[in-house]
């Protein structure tokens, strides 16, 4: 028969995280963050409906915030390349989710249907 010996962990060093730079712009929770692969800008989806996209070098919003979802934007995402933005929403037991795909450089924005409940994560 083995043995088994248990020990308690090691106490954790106390950690104190001390903000870089701090956003503002959002008016509501927000549910989900994506950086664009260059590191030097991010994307931001909230309660507030709005995808917003950032300069984390100058600490501030590039363009006005985009009104993606009816309800809320629950996840965001950016593509590999950088072209697309892609939104997911919608509001429990209020109808369809919400997907969209808007292209970076044109704002051209493309709906996607055939959610039947709110989209909750993207990958």
């Amino acid at each position: 028969m083995a043995s088994i010996s248990i020990r308690p962990a090691p106490a954790a060093k106390e950690m104190i995280l001390t903000p870089v730079i701090t956003l503002k712009g959002h008016e509501n929770y927000l549910r989900s963050i994506s950086y664009l692969p260059d590191g030097k800008q991010m994307i931001s989806g909230s309660d507030d409906k709005a995808a917003r996209r950032w300069n984390l070098e100058a600490a501030k919003e590039i363009e006005k915030a985009r009104k993606f979802c009816e309800y809320r934007v629950n996840a965001v995402v950016v593509s590999g390349d950088s072209r697309w933005l892609v939104t997911a929403g919608g509001e429990y037991h209020h109808g369809p989710g919400e997907l969209k795909a808007w292209e970076v450089d044109t704002g051209i924005v493309k709906t996607f249907h055939g959610n039947s409940q709110e989209v909750l994560c993207i990958d």
